[in-house]
């Protein structure tokens, strides 16, 4: 019976060590475990990875909103930093409404960084804005010679603040570059350019009124969709000139604003600053004044007046823009002022001729608003009596734009300002008016320009972040009413290249 007993203690034994044996794993089992392990982890560090860009993308959608968005790691921070021992000191602690407030308060810094260079035929003697209306006559010097400038000073800096105010949406915007007035020796030195303001305005809106004031494009320049003051929804073409394109109608200046929303209509009237001008003091006789070039300012009598109204569908917007103008002169001889009312009419808008081009147009007929058509015609001029005479200008752009690729846009445009002749006979037998016969190189009876080009997206960064590149060539014509020592037209052929960067 022991033996057997023994027998049995051992043949037990030897069941558990061999199952115990055969249950530890192996070398091989346990190199698999230990890979399955590193792929878990890895899987996890991109979930985490993909968590935070979605947060980030998440807390961007709401800013522009309008309200803010809390990650869980940042709503885990508040509550800590909101416990009784991180609680601040009652004196510093924000009351409800400001809460609500700063809550709804959000800041967005934008602009881009950019380096353009243009190759003109002929020398100009400015920066990389073009001035149309100086183009060297044919027989002069500097048409003889050619021209290169490269700068970054038409890089842009923007500053955007939206919050609410008595339950209202406000948005206030800034926007410089540095294109400003700059020191003779600009690019022999150190190319320190002036900082420069654009824009600067604030919008308060409603539900379907909007309300603006500050220095804004005027309600001329054209819009692409609806009645708006942001910049990338203003038509001034793709050209990378910072003066845009000859038979553009714009400005930017001081400017009282109110807007009505409907749902495909939109109605604006405005109040903008004014400024009388002419382009050459013999224009006008010697003896009358409240007219000035455009370095200085004219007497003006009240603010300009213009109403706009667009209509949006969804193969086009179209527009129209009427304007009201003021002059005033006094006549030093005849002791006696002169008073004149100037007006004028555009016609602008964006047609979708498919789902890759846009045709876009902008025509304008004024009597006196030859400020809006760049300056290339001046606005009245005086007849020998003391008697103010409002110059006919006629301006128009006409362009192509194609979104070939997500990542490649090409466009063309053609533009022409043409001033209508007023002339009249002193009573010493000499002339004065525009267009008369006294030599002076500024009566443009026609300025006119072709332009086409590129801009090609290298990549693409969160937001609204790219690299891009353009490449442009524009050919430029301008005709006077007189023949002058140095010739009766000028022409050049310029070449714009740009590299920028947008900032998110």
């Amino acid at each position: 019976m022991r033996l057997t007993g023994r027998i049995i203690r051992t043949l037990f034994l030897g069941w558990l060590v061999s199952r115990s044996v055969s249950a530890a794993p192996d070398a091989g089992t346990i190199a698999l475990l230990r890979q399955q392990l590193d792929a878990q982890t890895v899987q996890m560090q991109q979930m985490n990875a993909r968590i935070a860009a979605l947060e980030k993308f998440v807390a961007r959608l709401a800013g522009f909103a309008g309200s803010p968005a809390v990650s869980p790691a940042s709503n885990a921070s508040a509550q800590a930093a909101s416990s009784p021992a991180a609680e601040p000191p009652p004196e510093s602690t924000p009351s409800p409404s400001a809460q609500t407030a700063l809550s709804s308060t959000r800041l967005h810094i934008s602009g881009y960084a950019d380096v353009t260079s243009v190759y003109r035929s002929s020398f100009t003697g400015t920066g990389i804005a073009t001035s149309f209306g100086s183009i060297p006559l044919q027989q002069a010097p500097e048409a003889r010679l050619a021209e290169f400038r490269g700068a970054a000073n038409h890089s842009r800096l923007s500053v955007q603040l939206d919050t609410r105010l008595a339950g209202r949406d406000v948005t206030s915007y800034a926007e410089m570059d540095f294109l400003g007035n700059a020191q003779p020796n600009v690019f022999a030195g150190s190319n320190s350019h002036t900082l420069r303001l654009r824009l600067y305005w604030a919008q308060f809106r409603g539900e379907h009124w909007e309300l603006l004031g500050g220095q804004s494009w005027t309600l001329l320049a054209p819009n692409r969709v609806g009645i708006s003051p942001r910049p990338y929804e203003i038509m001034h073409t793709m050209l990378p000139d910072p003066n845009y394109s000859v038979g553009l109608a714009w400005t930017r200046q001081a400017t009282i604003r109110a807007t009505r929303h409907w749902k495909r209509l939109h109605l604006a009237a405005a109040l903008e600053n004014p400024e009388q001008n002419v382009l050459d003091s013999l224009e006008v006789p010697q003896d009358v004044v409240g007219l000035d070039r455009r370095t200085n300012p004219g007497s003006n009598i009240r603010p300009d007046f213009l109403i706009k109204a667009a209509y949006d569908t969804s193969i086009a917007h179209l527009e129209a823009v009427a304007i009201g103008r003021s002059f005033q002169v006094y006549s030093i001889s005849r002791g006696r002022d002169d008073r004149a009312l100037g007006g004028g009419f555009s016609v602008a808008g964006v047609i979708h001729a498919g789902s890759r081009i846009d045709l876009v147009t902008q025509n304008l007929a004024s009597a006196g608003g030859g400020r809006y058509a760049q300056a290339l015609v001046p606005d009245v001029v005086v007849r020998p009596d003391g008697r103010l005479v409002r110059i006919t200008t006629y301006s128009t752009l006409q362009g192509v734009e194609a979104k070939a690729t997500p990542n490649l846009n090409l466009y063309g445009y053609y533009g022409l300002v043409y001033g209508k002749r007023a002339v009249y006979r002193m009573p010493d037998g000499s002339f004065v008016g525009f267009g008369a016969p006294l030599g002076s190189t500024l009566d443009n009876r026609a300025v006119s320009q072709a332009s086409v080009g590129f801009r090609h997206t290298f990549w693409r960064g969160e937001g609204l972040s790219n690299l891009s590149y353009s490449l442009d060539y524009a050919y430029v014509i301008r005709k006077l009413w007189e023949t002058s020592t140095t010739g009766s037209f000028g022409r050049t052929h310029m070449i714009y290249t740009s590299f920028r960067y947008n900032l998110p």
